[in-house]
């Protein structure tokens, strides 16, 4: 299911909106283009409001790290105070979840503001701005250390769900199940030991806990921080070694935006064809010639 049906659905299962919204070909009057005029059968004669519209801007805006803009606009008649319970609901539909739609993602969603606006006639209305955070693949190549700390991240925390890892459903509640997010900050060729055989990285990761629950949040990221720092490495698909520098938990952090928790590490890569040196080249394309 893509992006669009997957909010479409979300918007749809929620009896509140249900009870609150007028009705249109017998569901509730949620639409994703402009909504039918009134003089469209499937109103059957009745008042097309309280209704819904929405619409995916998929332009990123670097400002908030986020990818996109859910816009969700609800009309109301000007008389009834039922738009203030919309908006409540429309927010809980949102809120502490990932959708994995088969075109991107996954994506959570973060409320950015509100903003009321009056019709001409006896309309009202409220467009609801909800910020879009993609959690997108960021596997490398081998010896890949997000890889190597997604599954000592699975390791400490099992039960936990690790995206790279753990195949998401189409909805996720991270407030039931906890969900970490290994994100690639920087990756850089450094100086080390044996530059003649070993290529040396330097690579710094984020790592996000998507846990709405502060208690619960601070001490599993806290574990994960105090084991890394204990162990002093990760093990990557090769076995060998990325040796940990820097382990920095910044518990005021966004935790959908910047992530909690950054790990710095060194790890080698094999130059595994030694380079030719110029001039034995040389004499060996003489001796063939």
């Amino acid at each position: 299911m893509n992006l669009i049906s997957l909010i479409y659905r979300r918007l749809l299962d929620s009896e509140k909106l249900r009870s609150l919204c007028a009705t249109y070909a017998g569901k509730p009057a949620i639409f994703n283009t402009e909504a039918p005029d009134d003089k469209q059968e499937g109103w059957e004669g009745k008042s097309q409001y309280p209704r819904i519209n929405f619409t995916c801007d998929m332009q990123a805006n670097e400002e908030r790290s986020s990818v996109g803009t859910l816009n969700i606009v609800a009309y109301t008649e000007g008389t009834s105070l039922v738009i203030l319970e919309i908006e409540a609901a429309i927010k809980e539909c949102f809120r502490d979840i990932l959708l994995c739609p088969d075109d991107g993602g996954p994506y959570s969603f973060a409320w950015a503001r509100t903003d009321p606006f009056l019709l001409e006639g006896n309309v009202i209305g409220q467009e609801i701005s909800i910020d879009m955070v993609e959690y997108s693949p960021q596997e490398t190549t081998d010896p890949d250390p997000i890889i190597a700390l997604n599954q000592y991240i699975k390791e400490l925390y099992p039960d936990s769900t690790v995206v790279g890892i753990d195949r998401l459903n189409e909805v996720t509640d991270t407030s039931k199940t906890p969900v970490f997010y290994c994100r690639l900050i920087t990756l850089n060729k450094v100086n080390g030991n044996n530059m003649n055989t070993v290529a040396w990285m330097d690579c710094r990761i984020a790592v996000h806990l998507l846990c709405p629950d502060k208690s619960k949040n601070i001490k599993m990221i806290a574990a994960v921080a105090q084991r890394i720092a204990v162990d002093e490495r990760i093990i990557l698909l090769d076995n060998s070694p990325m040796n940990i520098s820097e382990v920095q938990v910044d518990r005021q952090a966004d935790y959908l935006k910047s992530g909690q928790l950054y790990v710095a590490g060194k790890y080698g890569v094999l130059k595994y064809r030694a380079k030719e040196h110029a001039i034995m080249k040389n004499v060996i394309l003489s001796k063939e010639e």
